[in-house]
């Protein structure tokens, strides 16, 4: 069994070998690798006010909340570069998770008491946010199967 816990400022890579690091007053990711623990690169500069991160299963992608421009990035894992496309979502997003088949990703949208959809394949959003309850910070899916 493998617990999910829901992350907001730093998540690990699906392979284990990469933390990603909202550096949320710069708007910007760092990439630490675990086992040195050290800074592999310059920083990914994203939206402003970075906040959650989350990956899709395979590795490829990371998404991260801009909780300051109310929009989600996309960086490549592999080239650490970011999507010129911001997904624009509800107000200050904090929170990402996305689906276990890699299909969706949900966010968390603070000022907004709702949840975005984003469908990963094709980076729009889905056109409907959900109501949920005041203030939504982190937001996590079930099943977590690894």
């Amino acid at each position: 069994m493998v617990l999910c816990i829901p992350t907001f400022g730093v998540a690990v890579t699906p392979d284990g070998k990469t933390a990603f690091v909202a550096n949320h007053a710069s708007g910007t990711v760092s990439t630490i690798d675990v086992k040195t623990r050290t800074n592999n690169a310059t920083d990914v500069t994203v939206g402003s006010i970075s906040a959650g991160v989350a990956f899709t299963p395979d590795g490829k992608t990371a998404f991260v909340g801009n909780f300051g421009s109310n929009s989600v990035s996309t960086i490549d894992v592999k080239t650490r570069t970011k999507n010129p496309n911001e997904i624009s979502v509800g107000s200050s997003p904090a929170g990402v998770a996305v689906t276990p088949d890699g299909k969706a990703a949900f966010v968390a949208n603070f000022a907004s008491g709702t949840v975005s959809t984003i469908d990963v394949k094709t980076g729009t959003k889905h056109p409907t946010d959900i109501t949920v309850g005041s203030l939504p910070t982190v937001v996590t899916v079930t099943p977590c199967r690894r």
